[in-house]
């Protein structure tokens, strides 16, 4: 393997044989799994639940659970209000909060959080508040749900646009102008030191959260956010280079774009990729006539 690639695992299961799959990928990587705590970013941008394909899967996340449990990790389950939704309510509302009751994990709404501030020589931010359950943790793992996305001409969702989701402020919009840069800065100051991509139900048309959900049942894994995210796109059909965040954030040097495959095959993966191109292309084309350009939305 060349020196500029990066290892990715993949795994094929649903979202109820998880257990075994996530128990191939910490053995794949070597990862383990003796530090006290981890925090898992979750992806709950909305309260719609998990067949949709817009959220995180509590099943999932469960299993997930269990394995660092069982290993005695103690787990903190984060993720911060938006102008869309609330992430106390949407901890309870999708399924998260019973997982307290059985297991070693607590559900963390990081825009209550205390933080501390720290520099950063980011794109554009120059300052990130760091919530305390991030800072103190031992492990930081992202599980991004893969997804298209269908405005600022993002493409799709994943590893890296994930921690977008740790900006403790309800209001993220104002920072939309300049989301590529963001998002880069983002993964400077939370650096995810392992990425497991749920891609059992996938989001694909008019995502991240009104798409059309389809089954690839597959578990995509990696220490490279830039190269989990690059095969995320291939797997939708879109060249990685042409997607301005991905590129900004190896440019920073937080991964490459280049990547080997392990795990199990994909070749006989059938992603319906025109049906959300089309959707896709014709909605900026739309936005163009009117003057409003991707980066303004």
């Amino acid at each position: 393997m060349s020196e500029r690639e990066s290892k990715i695992f993949v795994s094929r299961t649903d979202e109820y044989n998880a257990y075994n799959a996530l128990k191939r990928i910490f053995n794949f990587f070597r990862i383990k799994l003796t530090f006290d705590t981890a925090a898992i970013k979750l992806n709950l941008c909305s309260l719609k639940s998990r067949e949709t394909g817009a959220t995180s899967d509590p099943i999932v996340v469960e299993q997930l659970v269990k394995i660092l449990n069982e290993n005695g990790v103690k787990v903190r389950l984060i993720e911060s209000n938006s102008s869309s939704k609330n992430a106390d309510l949407a901890f309870k509302y999708l399924g998260f909060k019973k997982l307290e009751e059985k297991y070693d994990v607590r559900c963390i709404n990081i825009s209550r959080d205390d933080f501390s501030l720290r520099k950063i020589n980011g794109y554009y931010l120059k300052t990130v508040k760091i919530p305390k359950a991030i800072e103190t943790c031992d492990f930081f793992i992202t599980h991004p749900k893969l997804k298209t996305h269908s405005s600022m001409k993002l493409h799709i969702t994943g590893a890296l646009k994930n921690q977008f989701g740790c900006l403790i402020e309800k209001e993220k919009a104002k920072y939309h102008s300049m989301i590529h840069e963001i998002i880069a800065d983002m993964n400077t100051a939370f650096t995810p030191d392992f990425i497991i991509m749920d891609a059992i139900t996938v989001m694909t048309g008019y995502g991240p959260t009104n798409g059309t959900p389809q089954r690839l049942n597959l578990l995509i894994a990696g220490l490279d956010p830039v190269a989990v995210d690059a095969f995320g796109a291939k797997i939708f059909g879109f060249n990685p280079r042409s997607i301005r965040y991905i590129k900004l954030s190896s440019n920073r040097g937080l991964g490459n774009m280049n990547s080997r495959l392990f795990g199990d095959s994909i070749r006989d993966l059938n992603v319906n990729k025109n049906y959300y191109k089309r959707i896709i292309i014709n909605m900026f084309n739309f936005l163009d006539k009117l003057g409003i350009r991707g980066g303004q939305l």
